[in-house]
């Protein structure tokens, strides 16, 4: 497992408060059966972990729609943003939250514990889609066979 998911394991299950409310957005979710949970089997936080884990090594491939990388994303945020709404208002991003969760990355303030986390791990999803092993002949065709981005319409770089 990646440090970077690592440190959300540990900070998910190091505080039972913590865990018992990321289960209960994890749960709302799964009861909204929403298909893109079914297909990646996510079921419990360790599923829900191990999915993204997998993000860090994705191979980006688009469907006819234009709209599968789109909706991987947005689950992935739906679930953390149930997490945020259960103590309202989105405490867990502002810093407004009870001492249980008040771990800014700055002593002096900024960005609550999770806010970073999800910044940091975006850069790391980045560096993995910098490589040129992100991209390969399938994933291009792909994209190309997504109207909705409009291919065509791009100067491919020397050497692809």
């Amino acid at each position: 497992m990646s440090a970077i998911i690592e440190t959300l394991r540990n900070y998910i299950t190091s505080n039972p408060t913590i865990q018992k409310d990321f289960n209960e957005a994890l749960n709302t979710t799964l009861s909204s059966y929403i298909p893109i949970l079914v297909q990646y089997r996510i079921k419990a936080i360790d599923d829900y972990l191990n999915f993204h884990e997998s993000m860090l090594s994705w191979r980006l491939s688009e469907d006819e729609s234009g709209e599968k990388i789109y909706d991987i994303l947005s689950h992935f945020y739906y679930i953390l943003s149930l997490f945020y709404c259960i103590l309202s208002l989105f405490y867990y991003v502002l810093d407004l939250l009870p001492d249980t969760y008040q771990t800014p990355i700055y002593p002096t303030g900024g960005w609550t514990w999770l806010s970073q986390w999800l910044v940091d791990y975006s850069k790391e999803i980045g560096k993995w889609f910098d490589t040129p092993e992100s991209l390969g002949e399938a994933t291009l065709t792909s994209f190309w066979n997504a109207k909705n981005y409009h291919m065509q319409d791009y100067i491919l770089p020397l050497g692809g």
